[in-house]
């Protein structure tokens, strides 16, 4: 992809992407009708689920964009699986994946709000499940697109770098 006319990042975020979003459209199918029939889940509003599904699309965006910074490492270092690994487990932790957001002191709840952590998985279930209203759940998506938006100039720049820097050598 260093000699291609293509870009690294698009074809990976357009691959990536929709092998994401189409095991999200698959376990959305199957625990949707469970969820509602079991639990008692309603329909989202037209607005909630809009909110919803930009939560998700912006959520993709910016933890790709954070990956994948850490995979251009690679140009440097020669493990970065360790620090894309290490970086997956604090955002699972910290965006309440392995333990409920609300669990958290509130002094870090309010800390981890301004990060893109908690509007990764708890902001759209939260949202989902009625426990915030639709304007925090924006509020989220603003931050979480900043944070994507950061997140991609830093590794447009480290691309830039590594490939300048870049010398290949053999066939």
């Amino acid at each position: 992809y260093l000699l291609k006319p293509i870009s690294a990042y698009g074809h990976y975020f357009i691959h990536q992407g929709t092998v994401t979003f189409y095991d999200i459209i698959l376990k959305a199918l199957f625990f949707l009708p469970i969820l509602g029939l079991f639990y008692g889940v309603t329909l989202l509003s037209w607005h909630q689920l809009g909110t919803v599904l930009l939560l998700l699309i912006s959520g993709y965006f910016t933890t790709f964009s954070l990956y994948f910074t850490f995979s251009i490492m690679a140009f440097w270092f020669q493990q970065v699986d360790s620090l894309r690994m290490t970086a997956l487990f604090i955002g699972r932790y910290l965006s309440g994946v392995l333990i409920p957001f609300y669990l958290f002191p509130d002094t870090l709840q309010e800390i981890l709000w301004w990060t893109p952590f908690p509007h990764y998985a708890y902001t759209p279930i939260a949202l989902a499940t009625g426990q915030i209203e639709t304007l925090q759940a924006l509020q989220g998506l603003g931050i979480l697109t900043v944070w994507g938006i950061v997140f991609y100039i830093c590794n447009q720049l480290l691309w830039d770098k590594a490939t300048h820097a870049y010398e290949g050598t053999g066939i």
